[in-house]
């Protein structure tokens, strides 16, 4: 009788782990090549399943484009995301690439000012091996370079401009919450244009599992009108590590009832598509 207590107290404890959710802490450190300051921000998730909650915390200028304390939520993986604002007692239903990277959003709100075409892009494994072990956890480290060629024109004025991103990945495969992907995400931010988005995201699959550390090492070089010479360069650099990770479970996250519902800014006319981010309608 005290063996069938004994292994059925093993057994429920060996379910509430495998069934138990996951808290963690992430930094994202951004800075330019040459800046003294860098961009510091945090995040602390809890996540299981398909659902997950996303708090941001602003350590030293981070997340400019999101009020302190405001968060994410989603039941569905992914999906459907709501930003939720505390401070306003808002919340919205939310593209999650505006939050990570605003190209995209940023190229929609400006069509017809500005236009962008995209050329030569290609995606390329260098490297792919071993990661080592993180949070008890096997990682496998992948090292993957994209570049392309980008066409832009500004009130009839041409640019043109080569882009060359290395990024550093170190995923744990074993990881398979679909929710996790709301933050630890693999592939780059949007640059707005459906077919290179599409070319850079079938490559980023090949990796399995989600990131628990990442470094993006970006280079944009600017040429003159025939394109014969570098007028500019500009190298840029963010770095995502997580901190801390622990299971524990996770309470379905939900909307305060008492919450107004506001639309996402389709952007102004001085082509802010943030302005106004957590602006009621009837304000």
């Amino acid at each position: 009788m005290k063996k069938r207590i004994f292994w059925a107290l093993i057994v429920a404890g060996l379910a509430s782990w495998s069934f138990a959710g996951h808290r963690y802490k992430a930094t994202t450190t951004a800075w330019e090549e040459g800046a003294r300051k860098k961009q510091v921000s945090e995040v602390e998730a809890w996540v299981e399943g398909l659902n997950a909650k996303i708090v941001y915390r602003r350590v030293d200028g981070g997340a400019p484009m999101v009020e302190e304390g405001a968060y994410l939520i989603t039941t569905d993986g992914g999906r459907t995301v709501y930003l939720i604002n505390p401070k306003d007692k808002t919340y919205m239903e939310y593209d999650v690439n505006q939050l990570i990277g605003a190209a995209g959003a940023i190229m929609q709100s400006m069509k017809g000012v500005v236009s962008m075409t995209f050329t030569d892009p290609r995606v390329k494994i260098l490297e792919q091996g071993d990661g080592g072990v993180m949070f008890d956890m096997k990682t496998e480290r992948t090292k993957v370079q994209t570049t392309y060629g980008m066409d832009t024109k500004v009130l009839g004025m041409r640019r043109y401009s080569d882009i060359e991103m290395i990024q550093e990945i170190w995923a744990a495969g074993e990881l398979g919450d679909m929710a996790l992907g709301l933050w630890l995400r693999k592939e780059p931010p949007r640059t707005g244009d459906e077919g290179l988005d599409k070319i850079i995201e079938a490559d980023i699959k090949k990796i399995k599992g989600f990131p628990l550390k990442s470094k993006t090492q970006t280079v944009i070089k600017q040429y003159n009108k025939k394109r014969t010479k570098i007028r500019k360069q500009t190298t840029t650099y963010a770095n995502m590590e997580v901190t801390e990770w622990s299971r524990e479970p996770v309470p379905t996250p939900k909307i305060p009832p008492d919450y107004e519902q506001i639309m996402m800014p389709g952007g102004d006319e001085e082509g802010n598509p943030f302005k106004g981010l957590f602006k009621r309608k009837n304000d």
